[in-house]
């Protein structure tokens, strides 16, 4: 059985209010689990004081890169090809796992780290290590505790259905606790950022995707790439995810697989909500790509998106994507196969 992994890393601060706002389910599962995470927190809480201790504050302009399409579109692919420019810096697994203590960490962490950060994913092929590009969502829930993610971790009740259905912001609902999430994620990027000296970075996450009028607000000059895949492949795969991802995770019992329906109407939600979004931005400051073209041409779709995002694509880099190419030539992707009925339902729910 793997770890809690999400929720290892944070602070014990965090879980505790975690823990006292949505309750354990007192069995021998969840509370094995609920211990495991406390110690590990316990371990967070003290590395991140002494960064603390030591920290002088990060202050510079923030000018992020960011990919907020939905869950299995090709975000992952995209943003594995962007952490090989030597010009981009992307949020790491280590980064978003101890994203208190990340500067100094390290050389502590890794040896108690890396039998869990090593191997593929829990839901596909894609491999792990600790300076794989990594979403910033995992960061900000731990960092914070609030995060949709919360009510996959601690399901609300029996049959509450999809966990991302009745949010359209994605964001903390009190203007306190959305005070410190933006904060939050601002201090983050900074740290990322200063990581890498002064690089820019490149954050991929689809929660971002109900989130564009604050994360416009908080990075005025961000640019984003978004990606579309045929819904026929990213419903399917997505239902599998979550299912995957709250296995391995709950810290509670209660609530209940999604169907495929809820899923495929949240993507049509997100995906709707995202692209009315950025028509609204100037040119340079999005572009759009297919994932079947990236799939197929990734040297050749990457460079056109750069260029629309004003990029410059140098030697070093078309050498390095040409390399990961041939090196990922053998991945396999998981494969759905879709009754007709299955494929009609998706096809309902966004109308097409």
């Amino acid at each position: 059985m793997r770890p809690p992994y999400l929720t290892v890393g944070m602070r014990l601060e965090v879980l505790a209010n975690l823990v006292r706002r949505h309750g354990v389910t007192p069995t021998p599962r969840y509370l094995g689990r609920l211990a495991f995470c406390t110690q590990a927190a316990g371990w967070s809480s003290l590395v991140a004081a002494l960064e603390r201790r030591h920290a002088r504050e990060i202050s510079a302009p923030l000018d992020p890169i960011i990919i907020p399409s939905h869950w299995r579109t090709g975000t992952t692919l995209v943003h594995q090809l962007m952490s090989l420019d030597p010009h981009l810096a992307c949020p790491s697994l280590f980064q978003t796992t101890l994203p208190d203590s990340f500067l100094s960490s390290r050389p502590y962490a890794e040896p108690l780290l890396a039998r869990a950060m090593s191997g593929p994913r829990p839901m596909d092929n894609v491999q792990l290590a600790f300076d794989a590009p990594q979403e910033d969502e995992y960061a900000l829930y731990r960092l914070t505790g609030r995060s949709p993610l919360t009510r996959l971790i601690f399901p609300r009740a029996p049959g509450q259905g999809y966990f991302l259905d009745g949010d359209d912001t994605f964001l903390p609902r009190s203007p306190q606790a959305r005070r410190s999430w933006e904060a939050a994620l601002v201090a983050f990027v900074a740290r990322v950022q200063h990581q890498a000296r002064g690089r820019r970075v490149v954050l991929k996450n689809p929660f971002h995707a109900a989130r564009l009028e604050t994360l416009l607000r908080l990075f005025p000059s961000a640019r984003f790439l978004h990606i579309r895949r045929s819904p026929l492949a990213v419903v399917p795969s997505t239902l599998r995810m979550w299912g995957i991802v709250a296995g391995d995770n709950t810290l509670r019992r209660g609530g209940a697989a999604p169907t495929m329906r809820q899923v495929a109407r949240a993507y049509g939600r997100i995906t709707r909500r995202l692209e009315a979004g950025l028509a609204t931005l100037p040119p340079g400051r999005v572009a759009t790509i297919r994932f079947e073209e990236l799939e197929a041409r990734p040297l050749e779709v990457m460079t056109a998106a750069y260029a629309e995002l004003g990029l410059p694509v140098e030697p070093e880099l078309e050498r390095a994507m040409a390399a990961f190419e041939r090196n990922n030539r053998a991945y396999k992707k998981n494969r759905y196969e879709l009754s007709v009925a299955q494929r009609d339902l998706i096809l309902d729910e966004l109308g097409d």
